[in-house]
């Protein structure tokens, strides 16, 4: 084992030791809760990609 893996091993491990449970949950919620919203959204704006896009007007200077 080189210097180096012991050294990434040893960081990996003060991570996984050090995880906060209580700011998991709240991520979690707030995440689940940005997935639903997005969804809400998503579903309101399918009536609107049925029209045709607008053309670009042509810019002469």
């Amino acid at each position: 084992m080189s210097s180096r893996a012991r050294r990434r091993a040893r960081v990996k491990g003060a991570r996984t030791d050090a995880v906060d449970h209580e700011a998991d949950k709240r991520h979690e919620e707030l995440y689940r809760e940005l997935v639903s919203f997005c969804r809400l959204m998503e579903i309101k704006q399918q009536p609107f990609r049925k029209r045709k896009p607008q053309q670009k007007t042509e810019i002469n200077y």
